[in-house]
């Protein structure tokens, strides 16, 4: 594997993992502004007990439990396999070196 590809791997899982990272701060980032600035919305009953406020408040937990399976088959498809074939490139002898003979 040369130097390309590994930059390549490295590129790929720095772009999967801000991407994730964006769309969760981003969704909590939207529920915290509309707590500060539209209390109105956030405070709506919906039934008895029951607010937007809690109703998004749990959706962004869920959202995040979906974000971190998602990341995690991703990581698992691509990049454990990806990572164990540059670790066996790396520990493959360079062309033209030789080994040392133990014995």
């Amino acid at each position: 594997m040369n130097t390309f590809q590994t930059f390549k791997f490295y590129k790929t899982k720095k772009r999967v993992s801000l991407f994730f990272s964006a769309l969760l701060i981003s969704t909590f980032v939207t529920f915290l502004i509309f707590a500060a600035f539209s209390k109105d919305i956030i405070v709506t009953q919906i039934t008895p007990g029951l607010s937007v406020g809690i109703i998004w408040g749990v959706g962004v937990i869920v959202f995040a439990m979906i974000l971190t399976l998602a990341y995690a088959l991703w990581a698992n498809a691509f990049q454990d396999k990806l990572s164990k074939f540059l670790l066996e490139a790396k520990k493959m002898p360079k062309a033209g070196k030789k080994r040392p003979v133990r014995g």
